[in-house]
């Protein structure tokens, strides 16, 4: 399983990481990204991963504005 986390708080998305290696020892974290803007472009370079776990509010905005 291959997760895209985008979380701008660096504790919040540290746990999230530790949670789903315990959860699910055999994903893969792709990516942390701490913005909204930054999803766009990676959505538009990369497959898209299983489960994409978002943060709603996030510095530059809110997750649903990237769909």
């Amino acid at each position: 399983m291959k997760t895209l986390i985008i979380e701008d708080e660096p504790h919040s998305a540290s746990k999230l990481v530790e949670m789903l290696t315990k959860l699910k020892p055999g994903s893969t974290i792709v990516g942390i990204i701490p913005s909204v803007t930054e999803p766009v472009q990676y959505f538009n370079s990369h497959v898209m991963p299983d489960p994409i776990l978002m943060d709603i509010n996030l510095s530059d905005g809110i997750c649903f504005s990237i769909f």
